[in-house]
């Protein structure tokens, strides 16, 4: 790998955040694989934890990449998850003043 580049795409229901190399990249049929609670090919528990914790924030990743020009993760944010962490109050009646 020389090349990591991180990059944002805006879509009308979310915002990916997007980390891509230049490297060998991942086989096809082991892109979901590197995401089980088990040591794999040196990955570790690293993508497991990071998926579990992304999920408690309701936040996916996803592997991508095309083998043998790079692996390319994806983590997805919705733009309504999104709204709801930026005003949590805004739909709670005590903290907004409205009436219950």
């Amino acid at each position: 790998m020389t090349e990591l580049s991180i990059r944002t795409i805006e879509k009308a229901d979310s915002l990916d955040i997007v980390f891509e190399d230049d490297g060998l990249g991942i086989p096809d049929k082991e892109s979901e694989q590197i995401f089980r609670q088990e040591n794999y090919k040196n990955t570790g528990f690293g993508l497991f934890h990071s998926r579990k914790i992304l999920a408690i924030m309701n936040l996916t990743i996803k592997e991508t990449g095309t083998f043998d020009k790079g692996a390319r993760f994806v983590i997805r944010l919705s733009w309504e998850h999104f709204h709801s962490l930026a005003d949590p109050g805004a739909n709670d009646p005590i903290q907004s003043g409205s009436p219950s």
